[in-house]
């Protein structure tokens, strides 16, 4: 009994000095149970205040006719990291020489109806103490600017878009500025009318879409499930991703919309789940939530299923979703897109710090953070300074909470996720200074619209490094995006940062050395696709929305790029091998270099070596045999010439292809033709008797001979002649096994073209053959030392040559064909040597 009357005492004792301790602290708190909601408000005598409506406060447990919420670990992060930024900029001297910077916290407890209460809130407090600049009452030093203290010049808040797009349109009324560091919906936009004097300090959700675009055509992900939450945030995000996913020909096989409230996602997570495994081959799930509860229920659900997905993440996941209860086989399947939050800042360690040590009392959020979490209602510290001392709730007895302990669940968690808040409050105060401030003094006038004005062009110290600067959307010029994917080690999970994204480069790059799949995948990277990806050399068949596959280009035609619509044929003369790329054809042609071309050289050579020995052996017998007398030098000479061009047309034959060097074959060997049939017509002894009595010019045999000649060069001149300008093309290109086949054309289509060359042609065969008839007669005559025998066989020989040219060249293949004519003219010139020349030589050397 006497014991718990000292404790009754004491508890008297210290309630008492606990209540003199509040009455001198320098902020005061309200809490109402009626709308649930907590309001902290600075007491100091502040210039200007900003106003921080966000949720600070999570749900324990609810019922139809009550709720209960605490204090959570991350809504007194954020309290404490609005407090530090404005104790830091009061500090600064040289941004607020003469005027300070005050706060009020108000619980948005994640309900729009409070959210707006508190917006109207502070709307009225705008309209009460704002300058009264054309009344009677301007004059009284009460109500102008200078004496009001308190006055609101911006707001924070909130960090969900749902209620900020309401908060952030009632404050452009009054034109009051509103900074979030989480609303990311694409509608808040500052070309929207309402959303004027709305600013942040991270990117629209568009941009993080963009992100995700890139990811997905990085790993060739092109058929995924998307899942958002049924809200404002989720159905904007996911609209935008369907554009871009179009743009870029991603297939979206679902998207599917979940409601925020728990009952509602229990009924719906099995219809999600069935319409997920129905979509076998989209083995990515893209989700965009805006509450971490609905990613919880539907992983948990899909481990109870079987199911194993990629999820790729928002930022709503990093880092909550790593404390949660889902399956470790589920979390190591998450690849989550954030911002970049960069490291904690040692600084405000430090104000977690001395907030701990020094406003355990006073500080009514921290207050209540140590007795709903350690159970403990503290007054005061331990006499070695490392506990703080208070009464268990309800009870008398004593309790303690090391201060370590407390620094360390507070300081270590998570802190570099209020950074964005943080440069949130520092742009408030440079756009103040802006606005208000020049060298040494500031004006105490200032309306919130002229924060509004300056906040356009601030250039405030970023405490991620940089600057932070607006656009002309009212988004952050600079943001750096994180690519984090959940890692196992040691049976823990964790994320480990794989690649980043920026928005000056906006290049995606993953450290692949860094990506670790997870164990369902052998760790390899996953597919997604509903159709194959069709690489170069392939073409798309049968391609919609989502689906198709591949085949090869066919012969002759290239795709060098993955998934092309359609192959392009090569360039003429050009082929390809791999179906990637084009080459040039390799040209063939009856060249001097190939084995073909060095024979006929060698040949035509020899023949013209013969000649020549030839016409110097006529010039040394000449004096000595009667046989040589007979024939003068310019007859020899004329004589042996031919056999000189018939070896020389080689040389013309091996040439490269082309019109003009066929045209020249042409016209070169038919007049070999119609000169070795004027030889054989020429030479005949009755044709030498006939001519001059047909024409009564006896003796002028000679000049009859030489008119011959000319006759029948002329016909086939003109024949050649109507050939060729009737002609339309005299050179082929044939393409065997990818080799360029180049000839001169020598056997044509019937035509009337033709027509024209077989006249052309057939012209000097009939000749040969009229000559070699002529010599038919006359080949056992001895006259001029049996040169009308050798002529016979000379006429045959020329003769059958002829025939089997004819015939072969029609036979055989076109590439073959300039073999078959070398064979012709090399048989003409040997043929000529042998049956005209060497009897000659022979005779005069036998004496005879």
């Amino acid at each position: 009994m006497m014991n718990r009357v000292i404790s009754t005492a004491t508890f008297v004792i210290v309630l008492v000095k606990n209540v003199s301790n509040l009455l001198n602290c320098s902020e005061k708190s309200n809490f109402s149970l009626n709308n649930k909601s907590i309001s902290i408000e600075s007491k100091t005598h502040s210039d200007y205040n900003i106003h921080s409506i966000f949720t600070f406060t999570e749900l324990v447990e609810s019922d139809k006719s009550f709720e209960q919420r605490k204090i959570s670990l991350e809504g007194l992060q954020r309290v404490f990291a609005v407090k530090y930024a404005i104790n830091s900029m009061n500090k600064r001297r040289d941004i607020l020489p003469n005027i300070t910077l005050g706060y009020i916290f108000n619980d948005a407890c994640f309900n729009l109806s409070l959210t707006m209460s508190h917006g109207i809130e502070l709307v009225d407090t705008y309209r009460r103490h704002r300058c009264i600049s054309n009344t009677s009452d301007f004059n009284n030093s009460k109500n102008t600017c200078a004496s009001l203290k308190n006055k609101a010049i911006a707001a924070i808040g909130d960090y969900y878009s749902f209620s900020t797009i309401k908060l952030a349109s009632l404050l452009n009324i009054h034109k009051i500025p509103l900074i979030s560091d989480g609303a990311s919906s694409p509608l808040l936009n500052s070309s929207n009318l309402n959303f004027k004097s709305f600013f942040r300090t991270i990117q629209s959700d568009a941009v993080q879409v963009d992100v995700m675009i890139e990811v997905l055509k990085l790993f060739n992900w092109s058929y995924v499930i998307v899942i958002g939450s049924d809200d404002t945030y989720g159905k904007v995000a996911i609209s935008i991703l369907k554009q871009r996913a179009a743009q870029e020909s991603l297939c979206i096989v679902e998207d599917i919309y979940i409601p925020t409230t728990t009952i509602q996602i229990e009924n719906n997570a099995q219809s999600v789940m069935n319409k997920i495994m129905g979509a076998k081959r989209a083995q990515v799930v893209i989700m965009f939530t805006s509450q971490k509860k609905i990613g919880e229920h539907l992983l948990q659900l899909a481990y109870k299923m079987n199911i194993s997905r990629i999820w790729l993440t928002n930022d709503a996941w990093n880092p909550d979703i790593l404390s949660s209860s889902v399956p470790i086989t589920q979390i190591e399947s998450l690849l989550t897109i954030s911002l970049y939050y960069g490291d904690d800042i040692p600084e405000f360690k430090e104000y977690i710090n001395d907030a701990v040590n020094n406003d355990y009392v006073c500080d009514f959020l921290l207050k209540s953070f140590i007795i709903e979490t350690f159970n403990c209602t503290v007054y005061n510290k331990s006499e070695n300074g490392k506990s703080l001392i208070g009464f268990l709730p309800n009870k008398y007895d004593k309790c303690e909470v090391p201060i370590d302990q407390l620094i360390r669940y507070i300081a270590t968690k998570d802190l570099n996720q209020v950074n964005y808040l943080v440069d949130a409050v520092n742009v408030i105060a440079y756009a103040l200074h802006a606005a208000a401030c020049d060298q040494t003094i500031c004006r105490l006038d200032v309306q919130p619209q002229e924060v509004t004005k300056t906040l356009k062009t601030v250039h405030a110290p970023s405490v991620l490094g940089g600057f932070v600067e607006f656009d002309s959307w009212h988004s952050p010029t600079f943001s750096r995006y994180s690519i984090d994917q959940v890692q196992l080690s040691a049976g823990k999970a964790k994320y480990v940062r794989v690649g980043t994204w920026d928005t000056k480069s906006k290049l995606l790059n993953i450290n692949a050395t860094t990506l670790k799949w997870p164990s369902w995948l052998d760790f390899k990277i996953p597919t997604s696709s509903c159709r194959n990806i069709c690489n170069p050399g392939e073409k798309v068949v049968g391609k919609n929305l989502c689906c198709w596959h591949c085949d090869k280009c066919s012969v002759g035609e290239t795709s060098n790029v993955s998934n092309a619509d359609s192959c392009s044929p090569c360039p003429e003369h050009f082929f390809t091998r791999d179906h990637k790329s084009c080459i040039k054809m390799p040209t063939s042609y009856i060249a001097s270099s190939n084995a073909v071309g060095i024979f006929s050289i060698t040949l035509s050579i020899i023949g013209i070596c013969l000649t020549i020995v030839s016409y110097l052996l006529f010039l040394f017998l000449r004096k000595k045999s009667v046989l040589f007398m007979r024939n003068s030098i310019l007859y020899t000479t004329l004589s042996d010439f031919l056999p000189l061009l018939t070896f020389c047309y080689t040389f013309l034959e091996l040439s490269y292809p082309s019109e003009t060097v066929c045209i020249a074959q042409d016209i070169y060997f038919n007049l070999l033709c119609i000169f070795y049939a004027s030889i054989l017509i020429i030479k005949n002894k009755s044709v030498g008797h006939f001519l001059p009595k047909l024409l009564h010019c006896l003796g002028k045999e000679k000049i009859l001979r030489m008119g011959l000649i000319i006759l029948l060069v002329s016909m086939e001149i003109i024949f050649l002649t109507i050939w060729i300008n009737a002609r339309e093309t005299f050179f082929s290109e044939k393409i065997y096994d990818n080799i360029l086949y180049i000839r001169c054309i020598n056997v044509d289509k019937f035509s009337m073209n033709s027509t024209i060359r077989l006249t052309a042609r057939i012209f000097p065969a009939v000749s040969l053959l009229i000559g070699a008839i002529l010599t038919l007669p006359e080949r056992n005559s001895n006259y001029n030392f049996g040169e009308l025998r050798s002529l016979f066989f000379f006429g045959v020989t020329l003769v059958t040559i002829t025939g089997a040219y004819g015939i072969t060249i029609n036979q055989v293949l076109e590439i073959f064909q300039p073999w078959v004519v070398l064979i012709a003219t090399n048989g003409y010139g040997f043929t000529y040597l042998l049956c005209l020349t060497l009897p000659k030589f022979y005779i005069a050397f036998k004496g005879k």
